[in-house]
């Protein structure tokens, strides 16, 4: 038995970084469930039990620990992360594609010219 219910998540894409070496190599991952202490996610590559990963999706950003990784029938992973660290943005403009960058820009900031004449 599970020590905290699981809830389901619409199927939404997320950016899954992992530092292998000295690389930092970002891996494209689908969100599956969230519970208080982790999340499950879909991957088309293996990662490796108890890595250090840092997962953003929408305004959340979830550093944490990989607990399980198993492989499923159609070749992709199910990974079981447990959550050490969760960053939530409250600006909804500021929401992650699954590429890590803001779906909408910041506008431009303001430089204003102090040569003078």
């Amino acid at each position: 038995m599970r020590a905290e219910p699981r809830f389901p998540a619409r199927p939404d894409r997320a950016l899954v970084t992992i530092l292998l070496g000295a690389e930092l190599v970002p891996i494209t991952a689908r969100l599956i469930d969230v519970s208080r202490s982790g999340v499950g996610l879909i991957v088309d590559e293996p990662l490796p039990f108890r890595a250090w990963i840092k997962v953003a999706f929408g305004t959340t950003i979830i550093f944490g620990e990989v607990r399980y990784c198993r492989r499923m029938g159609d070749g992709t992973y199910r990974l079981g992360v447990r959550s050490d660290t969760v960053f939530v943005r409250r600006d909804p403009d500021a929401a992650l594609d699954a590429s890590g960058v803001p779906q909408r820009p910041s506008p431009e900031p303001v430089v204003e010219d102090e040569t003078g004449p």
